[in-house]
């Protein structure tokens, strides 16, 4: 029997820079840096073996810039010791615009709102525990991220709510087996680049039926009609994605 047990140790930070005029008054324009990072200890035994390693040390800053009540900017950044190397990555870069109270204009990377763990739940700080849902995370079957744009907004229903998300990325690749054979057939969602013309559509749409917001219905689908390279006997094979 192999048991694993995962202690976890996150921290937060957080610091704000607000800009301001000659006069001293407050601006419009605001500036913040937040952030978390978190390490831990693994310790596994399965039978008369135990082994046990400091692992998962990571730092991960967030970048908000707000440059007036309608346009923001976020971005995260993430350092994680992994394998005996230092991986930086970019977890997401997107500019907002609100259009008016219900309707938000986004577009760059973002995470997608394909259920609620990536976009919600995922970070080590929100997320205590030693795994993840099955199939989602960064190298997992399910869409975490893309690079497209995205409308969304909410609803009040006087007490209820509804939110609602529908968006355009670049549609995930199809490995073929000729970089690593074991993992042919398998998807690729990190898609910085689109390998045809055929994007990926996607949206989700959540029912608050309580004034307190304490319970959320929602339903999710992700779609695209091509996932292979252009040209090649693969390209007009498509997905469809539901959680």
């Amino acid at each position: 029997m192999k048991k694993i047990i995962t202690i976890l140790v996150t921290f937060v930070l957080a610091l704000n820079v607000n800009a301001q005029n000659n006069d001293f008054e407050s601006s419009i324009t605001q500036f913040m840096i937040r952030g978390y990072g978190h390490t831990g200890l693994n310790y596994q035994t399965s039978g008369d073996e135990k082994e046990s390693s400091y692992v998962g040390s990571a730092f991960a800053p967030i970048f908000l810039f707000k440059h007036s009540d309608r346009l923001m900017f976020e971005a995260e950044l993430e350092f994680v010791l992994e394998s005996n190397e230092l991986e930086v990555g970019l977890e997401y870069a997107d500019a907002m615009y609100v259009l008016n109270k219900n309707m938000t204009l986004r577009a760059g990377k973002f995470l997608l709102p394909f259920g609620t763990f990536m976009e919600r739940l995922h970070p080590s700080w929100i997320n205590r525990f030693s795994t993840r849902p099955l199939g989602f995370g960064h190298d997992g079957i399910a869409p975490g991220s893309g690079i497209g744009v995205e409308l969304r907004g909410a609803f009040d229903l006087g007490g209820p709510s509804l939110n609602y998300s529908i968006y355009s990325t670049n549609g995930a690749r199809l490995k073929d087996g000729s970089d690593e054979p074991e993992e042919a057939g398998m998807l690729m969602f990190k898609n910085y680049e689109d390998n045809n013309n055929s994007k990926a559509f996607g949206g989700r749409i959540g029912l608050l039926p309580f004034s307190d917001s304490s319970t959320e219905i929602g339903f999710s689908a992700y779609s695209t009609n091509g996932v292979g390279n252009q040209d090649s006997q693969y390209e007009n094979v498509g997905a469809f994605y539901m959680p």
